[in-house]
C-alpha cells in the first residue's frame, strides 16, 4: 500500500482523469458497479448541478479516484506502470 496524495479540489480532479478513461469494472466488483450507477452532483433548489458530488456510498469510487490521481498523471515507469 501507498499513501493517496490528495489536495485542494482532488476530488473533481479525480473524476476528470476517471472520465478520461474507459473503466473496466468486474463483473464481481457489485458493490462498485452499484456505486458508479447511483453517484450524483449536488443540485440548487432549482435542479442544477452544483459542480460537487454527494459524498455518500462512495467508498469504491473513491479508492479508483485515488488510483487515477496517483497513477494515471505520473510518469510511465516503475512498477505501477498502467497500460
Amino acid at each position: 500500500m501507498k499513501p493517496a496524495r490528495k489536495g485542494p479540489d482532488s476530488i473533481r480532479q479525480g473524476i476528470d482523469i476517471m472520465r478520461r478513461h474507459k473503466l473496466l469494472v468486474t463483473a464481481e466488483s457489485t458493490n462498485l458497479q452499484k456505486e458508479l450507477r447511483a453517484y450524483r452532483w449536488e443540485q440548487d433548489k432549482n435542479g442544477r448541478n452544483l459542480n460537487r458530488p454527494v459524498d455518500k456510498d462512495n467508498h469504491g469510487i473513491d479508492a479508483v479516484r485515488y488510483v487515477c490521481l496517483n497513477l494515471l498523471t505520473t510518469s510511465r515507469s516503475g512498477s505501477y506502470f498502467l497500460a
